[in-house]
């Protein structure tokens, strides 16, 4: 029933919170998905990105899906933007179906046929039957951005946008600097002279997405982020400043749709009340990374864990220990 100690992520020792502090000190660049992951493990966060260390990877036939993510990623950003490049601040919708889907079998075999130019292609037939599925599924999501999409007055502006931004937290003594790229931002076409430009972001996912309930609980930046990102990054030195009207997981399998909408008539908070959750937890993450927190009580443990082999969480063990700390918070 001891408090937490350095076999369980807690190191006390000074010359370590030394070298915290110098290896996440004001210059480290921050990224959401590191954040996100002291939020969901600080244990983990421990062996991932202090200690670094790796996980055997056992060769196999099949696809990855990861894999399977980066061409997905590479498709949609080459479609809409030689879209944009023919059609600047015009739905997909202005184009007719037929060449719309003929220009993404295009850039799907273009995609396919580089990353088979670089020998990264395991089984023939089942990298075959991947590209089968994942053509029809960005097929679809043609579809869906024509029919759907259309309707939200919004068009695409920027993909796979960069974003490296210094924001000061209320109440802080430095700046956080936070760094990623944004899968995509759309903005309102027509907006009256003097008011603040409306926009949207979305992140593209295979399935599902993070609830927003996660950025309240400081286990999700990935949104927040995307959205101050493309404020600076993309519509930057606009006046009055743009506003960001919602964001969403574009979920490019089938069924397509946006899901874990947030903005507009939804159930969750606004826009701006989940970026002042999402820094408040950032400046609470860094705090306590920097003070050699990392403690074996993960928010959810029923997964896989590529280091559950090492890790001694057990949620009545975690529980009883957490309560002994004075200083658990």
């Amino acid at each position: 029933w001891e408090p937490f100690e350095a076999h369980d992520g807690v190191l006390r020792s000074p010359a370590v919170h030394t070298q915290l502090a110098h290896a996440f000190g004001p210059d480290h660049r921050w990224s959401a998905s590191a954040l996100g992951l002291y939020g969901g493990c600080p244990f983990r966060f421990l062996l991932e990105r202090v200690l670094r260390l790796e996980t055997l990877e056992v060769p196999q036939e099949e696809v990855e899906l990861s894999d399977l993510g980066v061409l997905a990623h590479r498709i949609l950003r080459r479609f809409f933007s030689a879209h944009q490049a023919q059609h600047p601040d015009e739905p997909l919708a202005v184009q007719d179906p037929a060449q719309a889907r003929d220009a993404m079998r295009g850039t799907i075999a273009g995609a396919f046929a580089e990353w088979e130019h670089q020998g990264l292609v395991t089984h023939r037939k089942l990298w075959e039957l991947a590209r089968q599925d994942l053509e029809e599924n960005l097929l679809a999501l043609v579809d869906y951005e024509q029919a759907e999409l259309a309707k939200t007055g919004l068009v695409p502006r920027a993909f796979e946008a960069d974003y490296d931004l210094h924001v000061t937290l209320e109440g802080a003594t430095e700046p956080l600097h936070i760094c990623g790229h944004i899968d995509r931002v759309d903005v309102l076409r027509h907006v009256p002279p003097g008011e603040a430009q409306p926009y949207a972001v979305y992140d593209y996912k295979g399935g599902g997405g993070a609830s927003p309930n996660a950025i309240e609980s400081g286990q999700d930046f990935q949104m927040p982020f995307y959205a101050l990102g493309a404020a600076a990054a993309v519509l930057g030195g606009l006046q009055p400043p743009p506003q960001c009207c919602g964001w969403a997981y574009y979920q490019y399998r089938q069924p397509v749709s946006l899901v874990r909408k947030v903005g507009g008539n939804t159930r969750y908070l606004s826009p701006d009340a989940y970026i002042r959750s999402a820094l408040g937890w950032a400046a609470a993450h860094v705090y306590h990374i920097r003070q050699g927190r990392f403690p074996v009580a993960p928010t959810d443990c029923s997964g896989f864990c590529d280091y559950g082999d090492i890790c001694r969480h057990f949620p009545w063990r975690a529980q009883a220990k957490a309560g002994g700390e004075d200083d658990a918070s």
